[in-house]
């Protein structure tokens, strides 16, 4: 439902959505409006002691998605966490590239495993891109799409763990342009199109506020129960300059806990390393200890002459 217009049964029209930020909690979490949908519909179904208000959410969640065979919103995922779209998190969409001179990409199709067709327009996006795209969706994630989510700049740059000041609300307002200019362009068995990612940082004159929304078409980038969950509490422990341990984190989770085998020139290609095999390996197996070092990964080694990589989560 977009701002303006009354719902079907009358109601008022949507608000601007405004949540106070804890760098502990994403404060959407514990009661959303799903949630509760879903206990005044089932108030007498048996409850499980450990039943969390984010499960009866995602429960509401999934089931809305299940009848209307699209997503009511952003998934819902556990507290402290983001979604990311599986399909996504394999590709070099979110590249760990460094600093400087950013490539435009002109319909160029993302390097991924098999199954997934994805192209890129716009400005090459990176993991610090990346940071401002989960973090945006930890905060939107349950909220219905096309809904304003005001945000205090401040407090999101500190989830970032990026410096406060003109120079940081200056980057912030790029990131976002990057981010929601760009349009990724997928073929499935089903269907042929494009979306952006999300949608840009606006500011409120009258009101003095910022805030951004969640394009409906943008949930495509999910598909139902297609997402992993990112832990942001551990994704801000990474060192600074641990760009290819960030991409790791997102390609991690968007496989089945437990034992992940893959080769490094698959790792190499799908993250869009561009150096030699050699120099990516050195590289990986810095970016695995430390995904290691701040709990994301158990353990890791190569194998196979150095030729592949398994990791434990």
């Amino acid at each position: 439902m977009r701002m303006g217009n009354l719902s079907q049964d009358g109601t008022q029209p949507n608000k601007i959505r405004s949540f106070q930020i804890d760098p502990r909690d994403d404060a959407l979490c514990l009661e959303s409006d799903h949630a509760r949908e879903a206990k005044a519909q089932a108030p007498h179904q048996f409850q499980p002691p450990n039943r969390t208000a984010w499960d009866i959410a995602r429960e509401a969640y999934e089931r809305v998605g299940h009848a209307q065979g699209t997503l009511p919103g952003v998934p819902v995922t556990p507290k402290g966490t983001a979604p990311m779209g599986n399909k996504l998190a394999r590709t070099p969409l979110f590249a760990p590239i460094k600093r400087g001179r950013r490539k435009i990409h002109d319909m160029v199709r993302l390097p991924s495993p098999g199954g997934i067709s994805l192209w890129y327009f716009g400005k090459q996006l990176d993991v610090s891109d990346q940071d401002t795209y989960l973090t945006a969706l930890m905060l939107a994630k349950g909220v219905a799409s096309d809904t304003p989510i005001k945000i205090n700049r401040t407090e999101f740059l500190r989830l970032l763990g990026r410096k406060i000041g003109g120079s940081g609300f200056k980057w912030l307002e790029q990131s976002f342009a990057r981010i929601s200019t760009g349009r990724l362009f997928y073929d499935t068995p089903d269907e042929q199109g494009s979306t952006p990612l999300i949608g840009p940082l606006r500011y409120d004159k009258g009101a003095e506020e910022y805030y951004f929304t969640i394009p409906a078409d943008s949930l495509r980038a999910f598909g139902v129960k297609s997402f992993g969950y990112v832990d942001m509490e551990k994704r801000r422990q990474i060192a600074n300059k641990a760009e290819l341990a960030k991409w790791l984190q997102c390609y991690a989770v968007s496989h089945a806990k437990g034992e992940h085998r893959v080769s490094v020139a698959n790792l190499k290609a799908w993250c869009g390393h561009e150096g030699r095999v050699r120099d990516f390996r050195n590289y990986l197996a810095t970016a695995l200890a430390e995904l290691v070092r701040v709990g994301i990964l158990g353990s890791w080694g190569f194998y196979e002459d150095n030729g592949k990589i398994k990791w434990f989560r």
